[in-house]
């Protein structure tokens, strides 16, 4: 694994170099963090792109968002690139922004709706999945992946769900990088005839919170399908405020954006060309193929930091 540091705030960053340009349109490298409650690390950072070292274009500012673990950094159209600066500005637990691995690639098309000027991208399948690295860092459970396992099957009066006591806390979901979010669906605890209220925030940073949803004057059962302001966030956060039965919020499930929202627009683009394909028709296969750290793909990389 490759693994190179910076001090934050150094706007040299950390830049990597091929040894001849390749057309790309995705950059993925790894930030420490995992789903250790104990070891949780959070970054935020600047990455730009060069032709030739000299003449840089920005692609994604996330100095405002916490990040951790695997990035995935798509353009909004394949250029052909010779150099990466990837600029920590911030490190929740030291003065120094690291990554461990990078890689490149070109696909022919990838899985977005689109990408706002800041590189925040519009997904188009659900990323509060542990397999996309988002975790939960707030809530109660038997297990801290119950609420992202994809399971909307089996739970019962003990299992299956995450909660917190109504007054109290909140459900919170941190995903792995800033997505621009939509719509919501979540499972909400029905193995009765219970009604529950709530209100959902988004965040970048776990300090400033926006409401984009709030049915705390509503009764609300099983499923919930939720569309909103489209909004850049990195956390989602669920506040039960009310519960007809007892006290405590349980939530089962929760994806984004929502699978009822990814059916309809399906639908609608079942006959369209994605603009991606049409974009990487009109450019040559680089030689890399698939996911590789640098070296393996380019026998002149090296890291200048």
């Amino acid at each position: 694994a490759v693994v190179s540091t910076q001090s934050t705030g150094d706007e040299r960053g950390i830049t990597l170099r091929f040894g001849t340009p390749h057309i790309i349109n995705e950059i993925s490298f790894q930030l420490p963090g995992n789903n250790k409650e104990s070891n949780e690390v959070y970054s935020s950072y600047r990455l730009a792109i060069s032709l030739n070292g000299e003449s840089w274009k920005g692609v994604a500012d996330y100095s405002s968002y916490h990040c951790h673990g695997l990035q995935r950094i798509q353009l909004r159209e394949p250029r052909a690139v010779g150099w990466i600066r990837i600029v920590g500005t911030w490190c929740s637990t030291s003065k120094n922004f690291c990554i461990e691995e990078a890689s490149v690639r070109y696909l022919p098309s990838v899985d977005v709706v689109s990408v706002d000027p800041n590189g925040v991208i519009e997904p188009r399948g659900n990323v509060a999945t542990i397999e996309r690295g988002a975790i939960v860092v707030e809530g109660v459970s038997k297990y801290r992946s119950t609420l992202l396992n994809g399971n909307t099957t089996q739970y019962d009066w003990e299992d299956g769900y995450t909660c917190h006591q109504v007054g109290s806390g909140a459900i919170i979901v941190l995903l792995p990088q800033p997505y621009l979010i939509s719509s919501l669906s979540m499972l909400l605890w029905d193995c009765d005839n219970r009604c529950y209220s709530y209100v959902i925030s988004v965040s970048k940073n776990r300090r400033d919170w926006i409401d984009v949803v709030d049915h705390s004057r509503l009764q609300c059962s099983s499923w919930q399908h939720l569309t909103f302001s489209r909004t850049p966030t990195s956390y989602i956060r669920v506040i039960g405020t009310q519960n007809s039965a007892n006290s405590v919020f349980h939530l089962i499930h929760m994806e984004l954006p929502s699978h009822r929202k990814q059916c309809e627009e399906e639908e609608e683009e079942e006959d369209t060309v994605h603009p991606y394909s049409s974009a990487a028709s009109a450019v040559s296969r680089p030689e890399i193929d698939g996911v590789e750290t640098l070296e393996r793909q380019l026998e002149a990389a090296r890291i200048i930091q």
